[in-house]
C-alpha cells in the first residue's frame, strides 16, 4: 500500500515518468486488484499514447483473468479474454517489436496457447535483451516444464532466484 502511494505520488507528478506508472500498476497487481491496476496502465497511455509497455502491461491482466477462467472451467470467458489480450499484444508489438513487456506477454499467451515453440521464440527475444529478466526466465522455465525438460527447467528456475537474489542486494547497498 505504501509503495502504491509513492508511485501515484510520482505518477501525478511527472505524467510523462512512465516508470511510476508501471511500478503503480505493478503495486495494484500484486494487491489482486487488477481492474485497479488497468486503470493506471490505461492513464500512462492517455498521457504516452501508443506506448508498447503500458499497452502489454494490460494485455498480460487479461492473460490472469483468461487463466482464472480456465480454471474454473469457463471456456468462452477464458476465449474472450484471449482474444482482449492478443488485441493489445498486436497493437504494442506492431509499436515496437522488440519491446521487453511485449514480448515477455507474447510468450505467457502462446505457453498458454500451448504454442510452446512460438512462446520459446518471444522469451528468447526477452532473454536476448535481459538475459536476467525474471518473467522471461520464469517463463523459460515454464516451457522447458511443459517440455518434461525438468532438469532444464529446475536450473532456470534457480537462475530466476539468483537474478531475484542480485536485485535485491543491489537495491538495499548504501549509494
Amino acid at each position: 500500500k505504501t509503495a502504491e502511494k509513492k508511485f501515484k505520488e510520482a505518477a501525478e507528478k511527472a505524467p510523462d515518468f512512465l516508470e511510476a506508472y508501471f511500478n503503480w500498476g505493478q503495486a495494484i497487481e500484486r494487491q489482486g486488484r487488477g481492474d485497479e491496476a488497468i486503470a493506471v496502465y490505461t492513464k500512462a497511455l492517455d498521457t504516452n499514447p501508443g506506448d508498447p509497455s503500458a499497452t502489454a502491461y494490460i494485455a498480460k491482466i487479461y492473460l490472469g483473468k483468461a487463466r482464472a477462467a480456465r480454471l474454473l472451467g469457463n471456456t468462452a470467458e477464458f476465449e474472450s479474454l484471449m482474444g482482449k489480450s492478443k488485441g493489445y499484444l498486436d497493437q504494442a508489438s506492431s509499436k515496437d517489436a522488440t519491446n521487453v513487456a511485449t514480448n515477455n506477454a507474447l510468450a505467457l499467451y502462446y505457453l498458454m496457447r500451448d504454442e510452446v515453440d512460438t512462446a520459446e521464440k518471444y522469451v528468447k527475444e526477452v532473454l536476448f535483451v535481459e538475459p536476467t529478466n525474471v518473467t522471461g526466465l520464469n517463463t523459460r522455465g515454464l516451457i522447458n516444464l511443459k517440455r518434461g525438460k525438468l532438469l532444464l527447467a529446475e536450473w532456470i528456475f534457480k537462475q530466476k532466484l539468483l537474478a531475484s537474489a542480485d536485485e535485491i542486494e543491489a537495491a538495499s547497498r548504501p549509494t
